[in-house]
């Protein structure tokens, strides 16, 4: 893999960051496992952040020095988890400068810029309380601000516009304790206050010529229960969109007007975990909820949609457990017309990777996706079509700058990153889109 001219100081610098001793210090000496135990890292699951300038680089790091104390009970560390012991830096790329955001309070993470580039918005619970709330970093001040009490539980924050946040929030019914020293889901709820609850499951020898059922489902789904919510950055007014439904993934139009989610029902079957959902869109003026498609196999979390660039469709793959070893179609929702249609009709099993989002053409005409480690493409009327596969290498990922449309550095061409399992190498490579030629990218 090469890295362009523009990033490579970058990467220098977070080698420095990581491996201080190693960049800074001239003596070598053995990696001991002190070393290795309280090292720096990235945390997990939150993607660095570019401003929209490409100016400034938000990332987060964690730092096993910190060593939190016990969460006394907090029950927001299940879902805050991954930004535990982090904090966020900043990187000015024209002269190298780094500033770390959060000074070693609280944990944070999921940064997230306004689409002018003047605010960061991320989640913390740096004011002591143990709660995940929305903070927000004014990049010409330099000044942090608290913009809600509220317990945020979405991992990733979305820009409706310059002003308003969209982020999930318990369902409106559900309470909070003022003090913040402890969130009471339902299931603690049902839990008798004065002594803790054992549930014990035995398993049942069949006899031969028998099968087994399953009577109970491998989790709640009520575990998805959210309220999608716009907060204001300025005054920190919230207005719910959704109240108490299930959410997996969510996804704004381009045109900022509806809200694509997918909602869980049901799973399929006794003893699977393939989850039926449905695919809906509420529209942020009015709040009106509009279900497009019904009983579709999703991925675990509701994935993967996406917007056409005119907002006018939606593209998604079927997916999860069952569907891996079936088809795996794409399909696309025309929200005028309120109908699916498949435009793939494949008659092989995708493969057990997880499907990733479809991706469109800044024209919204065609549509690029993974499919057994291959790129392919599609478009109405049109058969689907392999437009490029990689010796020895499988492609993991469309590279994208919006999770809707492709990008590239050249015009007619994407750019993918791919895996080498037996040297285990990553890299990215720029494909044709006319005619799949592929060439490392720089």
């Amino acid at each position: 893999m090469k890295i362009s001219k523009r990033i490579g100081p970058l990467f220098v610098f977070l080698l420095g960051l990581f491996f201080p001793a190693c960049v800074v210090a001239q003596n070598v000496r053995p990696l001991g496992i002190g070393d290795l135990l309280f090292s720096r890292e990235f945390s997990e699951f939150t993607a660095p952040a570019w401003s929209p300038d490409q100016q400034w680089l938000v990332y987060a790091v964690k730092d096993r020095h910190r060593q939190s104390t016990p969460d006394s009970g907090i029950a927001h560390k299940e879902i805050f988890f991954a930004s535990r012991d982090s904090d966020l830096y900043a990187a000015n790329t024209p002269t190298g400068k780094t500033v770390n955001l959060t000074d070693g309070k609280g944990d944070n993470g999921s940064p997230s810029w306004s689409p002018d580039g003047h605010y960061l918005a991320f989640l913390s619970d740096r004011d002591g309380s143990g709660i995940a709330k929305l903070w927000l970093w004014q990049r010409y001040t330099g000044t942090l601000k608290k913009v809600s009490d509220l317990y945020i539980r979405a991992t990733k924050l979305r820009w409706l516009n310059n002003r308003e946040v969209l982020v999930t929030l318990l369902p409106d019914n559900s309470s909070l304790s003022g003090s913040g020293k402890a969130l009471r889901t339902e299931a603690n709820s049902a839990r008798g206050k004065e002594r803790p609850t054992v549930r014990v499951y035995c398993s049942l020898v069949c006899p031969p010529n028998t099968t087994a059922s399953m009577s109970t489902e491998p989790w709640s789904l009520d575990v998805y229960r959210s309220d999608l919510a716009l907060i204001d950055i300025h005054s920190g007014k919230v207005r719910r969109l959704t109240n108490g439904l299930r959410l997996g993934t969510y996804a704004i139009s381009p045109d900022a007007s509806r809200i694509a989610f997918s909602s869980p029902i049901r799973f399929e079957q006794e003893g699977s975990q393939q989850i039926l959902w449905t695919l809906s869109v509420v529209a942020v003026a009015t709040g009106k909820v509009r279900t497009l498609a019904n009983n579709v196999r999703l991925e675990y979390d509701g994935s993967p949609f996406s917007w056409s660039p005119d907002s006018s469709r939606l593209a998604y793959l079927t997916g999860g457990p069952l569907e891996h070893a079936a088809i795996g179609d794409l399909y696309v929702i025309n929200l005028k017309q309120g109908v699916s249609q498949n435009l793939s009709h494949f008659d092989s099993p995708p493969g057990p990777e997880k499907q990733r989002a479809p991706l469109w053409d800044a024209k919204g005409m065609w549509i690029f996706f993974i499919r057994n480690g291959s790129v392919w493409k599609v478009r109405e009327g049109e058969p689907a079509m392999k437009l490029s596969s990689i010796e020895d290498r499988r492609v993991v990922e469309i590279v994208s700058g919006n999770h809707r449309t492709i990008w590239s550095p050249e015009p007619a061409s994407l750019v993918v990153l791919t895996y080498d399992d037996a040297a285990a190498e990553s890299g990215f490579y720029r494909v044709n889109l006319t005619n799949g030629t592929r060439s490392l990218s720089e």
